[in-house]
């Protein structure tokens, strides 16, 4: 039995028990590929059984995913809810001749040969009387592995996507702190990992609407917006127009209709002066962050009676920041259940830390600005955009 403080000691160690023992059995939170016990494990990976990587937070290097894609003995956690943080290591002959490292050290980089503080415990089957710590530790490794998913190509270009998104900042845009709480796999979904590109293409199909009418829809919303001082300032059919009421246009109920809504409908249709003040208060362009959010959702809740809909709060902000912002109503509720976020009691708040707070980690959303015109007009518009994809009638 011993005590490691020391990546020299740790590396060594390891490398070591690698050569010593017939058959290797791991679980650890994240791995990382440019260090010399990885090196040892890829020179003796026909010793793998029941091995699982996890994923959260992306902090696991791709190209391990990528070193092991052929190898079915190691596998990738997606466990949806909490996060899988183990850092076991089994070594071994037969049940009567085996080592284990445990501790906190992922198999990382920082942790085995980086400036991480980390301590590891070895024990092997001379330090213990009987075999029961083995068994422990191996059928803790195998249920890992039978919960865990193998590492496909599609899974690894997923993948690949989210990780290159977290290797810059992206609360520079939104300052918030992710909150979402899912029920699905981040990487089990295509919307959730798609390039630019390929959301583009989606938002395209628009099946029950017109893309480039949307897009002209939205552009007119942006000119309105920008060549009047205040919201009371727009004339009472384009006020209805973008806030989803009957109007001279047609297409005003695409981003949700908000007609039934008749609180609402009478504060727009008096031009109410609160109301114009509360849609005033939120830039055309810049950082939003949670707390003007909030500010805006639960004043706009008061002037309608606390009526607490978040259909009435995201169809206006959407209209005017499209960039940033879902309308989020009945047609398209089918995106919380695609994204495996919970419809109980959704509102603004869990809007903001659970729905925005995921789709402002997708890739396509932190592409940077295309150059097609189309394209371009697409990407101002990008969340908005959303309900492209999962409005269905009703």
């Amino acid at each position: 039995m011993k005590f490691i403080t020391k990546q020299s000691t740790l590396t060594a160690k390891f490398n070591s028990l690698v050569n010593k023992y017939k058959n290797i059995s791991f679980a650890t939170a994240w791995a990382s590929s440019n260090h010399p016990a990885f090196e040892t494990l890829l020179m003796n990976k026909t010793k793998i059984q029941s091995s699982t990587v996890g994923i959260h937070f992306y902090q696991t290097d791709p190209q391990v995913l990528i070193k092991f894609k052929s190898n079915k003995q190691v596998k990738i956690s997606l466990q949806a809810s909490g996060v899988f943080h183990p850092k076991v290591y089994l070594f071994w002959n037969d049940e009567n001749d085996w080592a284990v490292l445990s501790g906190s050290a992922n198999f990382t980089h920082g942790a085995f040969h980086g400036k991480n503080t980390e301590n590891m415990m070895f024990i092997n089957s001379e330090d213990v009387e009987d075999n029961k710590l083995f068994n422990e530790v191996s059928n803790f490794l195998d249920q890992c592995f039978k919960s865990a998913k193998e590492i496909s190509k599609e899974y690894i270009k997923r993948y690949e996507e989210l990780y290159s998104v977290k290797r810059k900042s992206i609360n520079k845009l939104t300052d918030f702190q992710s909150k979402s709480i899912l029920k699905n796999p981040v990487l089990d979904n295509e919307i959730l990992t798609c390039s630019w590109a390929e959301y583009f293409q989606e938002v395209k199909k628009d099946p029950y609407h017109n893309f480039k009418s949307r897009l002209k829809m939205l552009e007119l919303f942006q000119y309105l917006f920008k060549s009047h001082e205040t919201f009371s300032m727009i004339n009472e059919d384009n006020r209805k127009f973008i806030c989803g009421l009957k109007c001279s246009d047609e297409r005003a109920p695409w981003f949700g209709n908000l007609q039934a809504r008749g609180t609402f409908s009478n504060r727009v249709n008096t031009n109410n002066k609160k109301l114009s003040s509360l849609i005033d208060g939120i830039p055309l362009e810049g950082n939003i962050n949670k707390e003007l959010f909030m500010h805006y959702a639960h004043n706009i809740d008061h002037l309608c009676k606390g009526e607490r809909e978040t259909s009435v709060v995201t169809r206006i902000i959407s209209m005017k920041r499209p960039d940033l912002f879902i309308s989020f109503n009945g047609a398209n509720k089918g995106i919380l259940k695609d994204f495996g976020i919970s419809s109980n009691s959704f509102y603004a708040e869990r809007y903001w830390d659970e729905l925005l707070s995921i789709i402002y980690e997708t890739p396509w959303f932190n592409r940077p600005e295309p150059k097609d015109p189309e394209e371009k007009l697409a990407w101002k518009y990008r969340v908005a955009l959303l309900d492209c994809i999962y409005y269905k009638p009703q």
